[in-house]
C-alpha cells in the first residue's frame, strides 16, 4: 500500500503522508471516487461511486449525524445523491 508521497512542481515540493486507515464502507463491489462533504454540526456525506470506469456505474451516499462514527445508507430522493451535487461542480 502506498504510504506517502513527494510531489514537485516549479521548484516547490509537496510531501504528503497517510496517518492512518480507516474503513468506512465494506462491499465485495469496486468502490470508487469517495469524497467526504462536511455539513453543518456533527454532519457528513460520503459520496462514492460503484463500478468500473466506463462501465455501468452507480453514485450511492452514506451519511452520518455523529462526524463519521456511524454511517447510514442515504434516504431516497437524498438531494446529495445527484453526482452533479458531489462533484465539486458547485462549490462543495
Amino acid at each position: 500500500m502506498l504510504r506517502g508521497a513527494l510531489y514537485s512542481s516549479d521548484g516547490q515540493d509537496l510531501k504528503v503522508s497517510v496517518e492512518r486507515t480507516e474503513v468506512l464502507l465494506k462491499s465485495d463491489e469496486i468502490l470508487n471516487f469517495p469524497r467526504i462533504i462536511e455539513l453543518e454540526g456533527d454532519r457528513l456525506v460520503l459520496a462514492y461511486g460503484k463500478g468500473r470506469h466506463k462501465g455501468v456505474g452507480t453514485r450511492p451516499v452514506a451519511v452520518s449525524e455523529d462526524f463519521g462514527r456511524t454511517w447510514t445508507d442515504s434516504p431516497p430522493g437524498f438531494p446529495m445523491a445527484d453526482n452533479v451535487e458531489t462533484s465539486g461542480i458547485l462549490g462543495y
